[in-house]
């Protein structure tokens, strides 16, 4: 019976696609719910210290509303043969799902990630990174390298961003470069990375193949994000039609 078996297919494949993609792998994104608006503090109230019999000092922060985050839909369609559903149908079920879950995830991380994206109206959000800060590579020098994952942090710090939920997001690549990285007397300069993630300067590392310069392959980036900073809707449902 395809429509009792639709419900509970379409929930193991959200469950199975999430943890592959970049926002399942990042923790601390501040969740809202969809076509609602949500205040968003610009400046707090200052607090000091008061003599006796002084007046306090009346301050007051600076708000504003963001553009409700719309319900918006990802998807991906995978023919099967005839011949296949009926012969193997194990095999069947999970060759569609590595096919689509592949499909969805590049998908999503690209347009989460991608800096050239200004998104869509109606169709598709723009990406976290677009329109950011940003910092030239300066080489490919330990050193060099160093200056510039210094200066990334700097942009975050200058802009009053605590990292509270920090993470670095690159692709499998430019972490296995990392990794392989060594300092003086030949010792491993970032032991904690790898091409499935880790960790750089003990901010966690979340890597994804959807990290790439547009336009040219052999150029890379990598992005610093506070998820805490990043407003989140997901309803955390999918549907299966076959």
């Amino acid at each position: 019976n395809s429509a009792a078996l639709a419900q509970p297919i379409a929930s193991d494949l959200a469950e199975l696609l999430r943890p592959q993609t970049i926002i399942g792998k990042i923790e601390g994104f501040r969740r809202v719910p969809f076509n609602i608006r949500s205040v968003v503090q610009s400046a707090g109230a200052t607090g000091g210290f008061v003599g006796e019999g002084a007046p306090i000092p009346v301050t007051a922060g600076a708000y504003s509303t963001n553009t409700a985050l719309s319900l918006l839909g990802v998807g991906a369609i995978s023919v099967l043969t005839a011949e296949l559903v009926r012969l193997s149908s194990p095999a069947a079920e999970a060759t569609v799902s590595a096919d689509v879950t592949a499909g969805l995830s590049a998908a999503l991380d690209l347009a989460f990630i991608d800096p050239s994206s200004a998104g869509i109206a109606g169709v598709q959000p723009a990406s976290v990174t677009y329109g950011a800060a940003s910092v030239t590579s300066s080489g490919n020098t330990l050193a060099e390298i160093d200056a510039d994952l210094k200066a990334v942090l700097q942009k975050a710090f200058d802009a009053n961003i605590g990292l509270t939920a920090p993470a670095w997001v690159m692709s499998p690549k430019t972490a296995a470069s990392l990794s392989l990285m060594r300092g003086d007397g030949g010792a491993l300069a970032y032991s904690g990375i790898g091409p499935q993630g880790g960790t750089l300067l003990n901010i966690p590392v979340v890597t994804s193949t959807a990290v790439k310069a547009s336009g040219s392959p052999a150029a890379a980036y990598i992005g610093l994000l506070d998820a805490s900073e990043i407003l989140l809707a997901d309803d955390g449902g999918a549907s299966l039609d076959f």
